[in-house]
């Protein structure tokens, strides 16, 4: 799977929430991260499509493979392919709304979802990116225990010039409390590919602010967690390694 620079910054905002859809769509889409293979994702969205359960719980997982799968389109430039799923997602984001369902989660997606559009869009920045931190603060307030919310926040921070705000420092405390609060739950941790994400975001994060050293530690921790993760083991690990 192609990876390029950008898509790492867009795939940060890849959403963190544990499996509670049915255990094959997990699984599968699982594998289909270890392995880069992004066309099994698509097509294991579409079979989510054709399901008659749309409990809460399931449509908030279909969010989370769809937020996966505008992340990688955008990431390669697929952006019309990134509308036609963004219009799907947001969608049942509605749904979930009126339900009152999981507004933490909600409130993450919906900030993440503003990153999305300035991946579309980069004018729209100076417009609508505020809201994004307006949303990563409700999801952090609301739930404190859910690792979006300060996940996201710590992308906003990391990823924002200083002029305007950003300060990596207090980015990488979010990234770690995200990780802190993730570990606390095994469903997080095993076979999941959110928990995979996150230890490649915080290895990046490292390794653009020039510390090597830390961005191999949390990329051994995604190798010992998953050995066959792909985009570790063949493209990121190689390269953070090189002196």
């Amino acid at each position: 799977m192609e990876r390029k620079k950008y898509s790492l910054t867009v795939l940060m905002l890849l959403l963190l929430y544990p499996a509670v859809a049915e255990p094959t769509f997990s699984s599968r889409i699982y594998d289909a991260y270890i392995s880069g293979n992004m066309t099994e994702w698509k097509k294991i969205l579409q079979e989510t499509e054709q399901q008659k359960n749309q409990s809460n719980a399931f449509l908030l997982e279909q969010i989370n493979y769809q937020y996966g799968y505008i992340g990688w389109c955008l990431g390669t430039n697929k952006k019309n392919e990134a509308k036609v799923w963004m219009e799907k997602m947001e969608k049942n984001m509605e749904i979930l709304e009126k339900r009152n369902y999981q507004p933490s989660m909600i409130a993450a997606y919906r900030g993440s979802m503003i990153g999305f559009r300035i991946g579309l869009n980069k004018m729209q920045a100076p417009f609508i990116g505020n809201k994004s931190i307006t949303y990563a603060k409700t999801a952090m307030e609301s739930d404190p225990k859910n690792p979006l919310g300060f996940f996201l926040y710590g992308n906003i921070l990391f990823y924002t010039p200083e002029f305007f705000g950003g300060a990596k420092d207090e980015a990488m405390n979010h990234y770690l409390q995200a990780l802190k609060n993730m570990e606390r739950n095994t469903s997080w941790t095993t076979k999941n590919w959110n928990y995979l994400n996150l230890l490649t975001v915080i290895a990046t994060a490292y390794y653009e602010y020039n510390q090597q050293d830390k961005a191999l530690i949390y990329l051994q921790k995604a190798l010992k967690a998953e050995p066959e993760f792909q985009w570790v083991k063949k493209e990121l690990y190689p390269k953070f390694s090189k002196k």
